[in-house]
């Protein structure tokens, strides 16, 4: 009797445009090597998900009706394991915010595409995907907006978690942002860059809460470099001023966890820091799922490194 050779699933792909001239293309470009569903709506795409569970999923952000913001958050309720790319042609700033807070987009990609960037960025999605799958992990983190902080006293600072870094230039500001933390986890600051990997070298840390410039100095190579050598951190950024395509740099090549606005709103700062932390003990408890987070992140570009920076990052931390 001939044997038959072993049944292959092919990794589904979903995406989601308005335009059909769009999705034909995309659909001639993946349906090769992947299993291809279009949907030229976003309640169309909800109920394909409802039924089918795709690997990634790509939605255009400017749609009518639904945007791609509004998708990505409806499909991480349905299907919290399908990995998120956001595609557009225009830098709207809220809807990049918007796509990291509500959609925990994996990647941002703006049109046009580049074909063989827009492959391997999917072809990495499905690998995030596949890792997410196999550690069968009891929680791929909710998407929900964050719950107010537990009383301060419940969980003493001086107990055995993880505690919080707060980079921040402005020393008024990280005081202000470590007294509102302190009480519910052990919390640091640092004001430059050095002061940050010294704390992180000298304390357990998950989560960071950055500014998203030092000194006139985007942070990306500092979350990038430490992304590298301590991937079960967590990011959280805030910003006064957000510059779009320094926020798309930090999802693409920092993979950030949240984004929040100046002036800081305390309740949601203490929520997201509550998510941020849950997150960090589901990649310290699974640190070949933090690795895989780590090897799928895009590389920096050479022109937006601080070589001195992630010479120094690795150095230090390697020491």
């Amino acid at each position: 009797m001939t044997a038959q050779p072993p049944i292959t699933v092919r990794p589904r792909l979903l995406f989601v445009d308005d335009e059909a001239r769009i999705l034909v293309s995309l659909k001639s470009i993946f349906r090769t090597d992947y299993d291809v569903r279009t949907a030229n709506s976003g309640a169309e795409a909800i109920e394909i998900l409802r039924d089918w569970p795709a690997d990634v999923l790509v939605s255009d952000q400017r749609m009518p009706e639904m945007t791609g913001v509004d998708v990505l958050r409806s499909a991480a309720a349905i299907r919290p394991d399908t990995t998120r790319i956001l595609l557009t042609g225009y830098s709207d700033l809220e809807a990049i915010i918007g796509s990291v807070n509500d959609g925990e987009i994996f990647r941002f990609v703006s049109k046009p595409w580049r074909r063989n960037e827009l492959r391997d960025t999917v072809a990495a999605a499905v690998r995030t995907t596949a890792s997410a799958l196999a550690s069968n992990d009891p929680e791929p983190i909710a998407i929900q907006s964050p719950p107010d902080a537990q009383p301060a006293g419940e969980t003493p600072a001086n107990s055995d978690q993880p505690g919080v870094l707060i980079l921040d230039a402005d020393a008024a500001e990280r005081e202000a942002l470590r007294h509102v933390l302190s009480a519910d986890r052990p919390t640091y600051v640092a004001g430059s860059f050095y002061d940050a990997l010294e704390q992180i070298k000298t304390h357990r840390i998950g989560t960071v809460i950055t500014e998203s410039s030092i000194g006139g100095e985007p942070v990306t190579t500092l979350v990038n470099g430490l992304h590298q050598l301590r991937p079960g951190l967590v990011y959280i950024v805030l910003t006064g001023q957000p510059d779009a395509q320094h926020i798309i740099d930090l999802i693409n090549y920092g993979q950030i966890y949240r984004v929040l606005r100046k002036p800081i709103n305390v309740s949601v700062l203490r929520g997201a820091v509550n998510l941020a932390a849950r997150r960090h003990q589901t990649l310290e408890r699974r640190p070949d799922r933090a690795r895989q987070l780590t090897e799928e992140l895009a590389p920096l570009p050479p022109e937006r490194q601080n070589r001195g920076l992630f010479a120094k990052i690795r150095q230090f931390l390697q020491a």
